[in-house]
C-alpha cells in the first residue's frame, strides 16, 4: 500500500506529463486529419480516372447497344463500390482524428483531481 506523500508524488508526475502527451496527441489528429483529407483528393481523382476509362462516352445521336448498356451497369456498380470506400477510408480517418483530439483536450483540460492536488502541492509543499 502506498503512502500519502507517494500517491502525491505520482499524481504530480502524471498531472505534468499530460501536458506533453495532449501536445503529442494534438500534433497526430493534425497529422491524421492532413493525411486523410489528402489521402481522399488522391483517391478521389484516381476513382474517377478509372471510371471514366470503364464507362462508355455516350453522345448525343449515338445508338444505345446492349453491350453498352451492360457497360454501363458495371460503370454505375464500379462507381457506387469504389465511392464507399473511398467514403469509407475518409469516415474513418475523421474518426480516428476526432478520437486524438478528443484525448488531447482531455488531457488538457480534464483530471481535476490530479491538477487540484498539483495545485495543493506547489503551494503548500506537501
Amino acid at each position: 500500500m502506498r503512502s500519502d506523500a507517494e500517491y502525491i508524488h505520482s499524481a504530480v508526475k502524471r498531472y505534468e506529463r499530460r501536458y506533453k502527451l495532449a501536445i503529442i496527441y494534438g500534433l497526430l489528429a493534425i497529422a491524421w486529419s492532413a493525411c486523410a483529407y489528402f489521402g481522399y483528393v488522391e483517391l478521389t481523382g484516381s476513382t474517377n480516372r478509372l471510371l471514366s476509362l470503364i464507362g462508355p462516352n455516350l453522345r448525343e445521336g449515338m445508338t444505345v447497344t446492349a453491350n453498352t448498356v451492360e457497360t454501363l451497369k458495371v460503370s454505375n456498380t464500379a462507381s457506387y463500390t469504389l465511392g464507399m470506400r473511398v467514403g469509407m477510408v475518409l469516415y474513418s480517418s475523421a474518426i480516428v482524428s476526432g478520437l486524438l483530439l478528443g484525448y488531447c483536450l482531455y488531457l488538457l483540460f480534464g483530471a481535476k483531481r490530479e491538477r487540484i492536488i498539483a495545485e495543493l502541492y506547489k503551494n503548500s509543499k506537501i
